[in-house]
């Protein structure tokens, strides 16, 4: 969602809409513009619940200044409401929970169809390096994962289960912990956007997001040219480079970028 938005929605539509004179682009994203002494600010939908504005931290002042996002004041209990209301077809449609451009199966079941010489099996090792299972491709697994890991006698022995830790894809290995091996303390963000265009002077406090519906965590971000290193109050569970990291001041979104690293 993130990268399509960035490209597709706020990229190459946005572009279109504007250059055929419209006034303004509107989509059903759950979140809210409003404008502030300094600018355009970018805050939390109504409804936490289905709130989206994680998805949306590479927005700028231009992009904001030109888009509406008339759900964002509603719940979705009052969206398809009015819906119904209108006669719209939508108003009972069942929600999405996969990739909305894959008609059938998961991601995972695409990168298999097109990149197959791609997906190739490889190793599953411990944190010492040795060998106790096999992988179906890397393109399959992500860290934090635990279903799905073939796994041999030896580390079901243990008694602890066992969560995808970090992924090599240079050596196509995965290497798998317990969920105290997951655990961090601070990573380093790239390609930091900040809603208002301003780099902060100087660290500052924020709830930090490091999934879409994942609670935010109270961390201190310090912020550097092009990239940020945030460092959490308590420890955060499995910290997946490439997932962005997403910094609020209570409703209002600051900015983020793409995890580049934990510690």
């Amino acid at each position: 969602c993130i990268r399509c938005n960035e490209t597709i929605k706020f990229g190459l539509l946005l572009k279109k809409a504007l250059a055929l004179g419209a006034d303004a682009l509107a989509t059903g994203h759950y979140a809210r513009i409003e404008e502030g002494e300094d600018g355009y600010i970018l805050k939390k939908a109504v409804d936490e619940r289905k709130d989206q504005s994680y998805v949306l931290y590479q927005l700028g002042q231009h992009e904001l200044g030109a888009l509406r996002f008339p759900l964002g004041s509603w719940t979705k209990t009052e969206v398809r409401r009015r819906a119904a209301e209108l006669g719209l077809i939508t108003a009972a449609k069942p929600e999405s929970q996969e990739i909305c451009f894959i008609a059938e199966g998961s991601y995972r079941t695409l990168l298999k169809a097109r990149f197959a010489d791609r997906v190739v099996p490889g190793s599953i090792v411990d944190e010492s390096g040795v060998v106790v299972g096999e992988h179906e491709g890397i393109a399959m697994y992500t860290v934090g994962q635990r279903s799905g890991l073939q796994l041999g006698p030896s580390a079901r022995s243990s008694g602890a289960p066992m969560y995808v830790k970090s992924i090599n894809p240079v050596s196509n290995t995965i290497t798998v912990a317990s969920n105290e091996g997951l655990l961090r303390d601070a990573c380093t963000v790239e390609d930091v956007r900040y809603v208002s265009g301003r780099i902060p002077m100087g660290a500052f406090s924020a709830q930090v997001k490091v999934r879409s519906h994942a609670p935010a965590a109270e961390a201190q971000v310090t912020p550097q040219r092009g990239w940020a290193e945030v460092r959490f109050q308590s420890s955060q569970r499995a910290l997946a480079p490439g997932q962005a990291a997403v910094f609020y001041d209570d409703d209002r979104l600051i900015g983020g970028g793409p995890i580049a690293a934990s510690r």
